[in-house]
């Protein structure tokens, strides 16, 4: 945070997840600090980000080069086909929602969230914090997968405080790296068979 602060790293360098994890730290002078730097680079909201990828409804995508971007941000956590991890929703049944389903569910995933797909913060006992998402659970350990597809299991004698966020663990901002050119081939390639 410092280096972003003193322009030695733009702030744009951050992809969504990591801007979300550095906000939604568990150390007050970190979070509040990425909040200043880092979500000055995002829209104020979600429904403007909505309107200005409204573009990307009526644009013609390219199969082949929605693949990309799907490689790129979406497959640590979704299997499309051969590529990615099971970690979020499957994405089979995607195929016959419509391009304004996907747009809200892509670029405002806080509107609907599914429980089991909610992003936590576990803190152990010797001060570490581990933010992702459960899932696997047992009466004596836990499991919570970053967005990077990486998982750590952690013993429950150890957590100090496992905390909801009460947010999606697909996080939000995604629309500081892509376009709308993008966002339809992202479109047509998990719409298509």
């Amino acid at each position: 945070m410092q280096a972003v602060e003193s322009q030695q790293i733009p702030a744009s360098d951050f992809d969504a997840a990591t801007r979300n994890t550095l906000t939604q730290s568990a150390d007050e002078k970190i979070s509040k600090l990425a909040q200043t730097l880092l979500l000055s680079t995002a829209p104020s909201t979600r429904q403007a980000v909505l309107e200005k990828f409204k573009p990307a409804l009526s644009l013609a995508g390219d199969e082949a080069h929605g693949r990309v971007p799907f490689e790129k941000k979406c497959a640590t956590c979704h299997k499309h086909r051969d590529l990615g991890q099971e970690i979020g929703p499957p994405l089979a049944a995607l195929t016959n929602k419509s391009s304004e389903f996907l747009i809200r569910a892509i670029l405002d995933p806080n509107q609907a969230i599914e429980s089991k797909y909610t992003a936590y913060v576990a803190t152990t006992k010797d001060g570490r914090v581990f933010p992702g998402m459960i899932t696997d659970e047992t009466a004596t350990s836990l499991t919570l997968a970053k967005t990077d597809g990486k998982k750590t299991t952690l013993l429950r004698v150890d957590l100090d405080e496992l905390k909801s966020t009460g947010k999606s663990f697909m996080p939000e901002g995604l629309e500081l790296e892509i376009t709308p050119q993008d966002l339809a081939d992202l479109f047509q390639f998990v719409q298509g068979k």
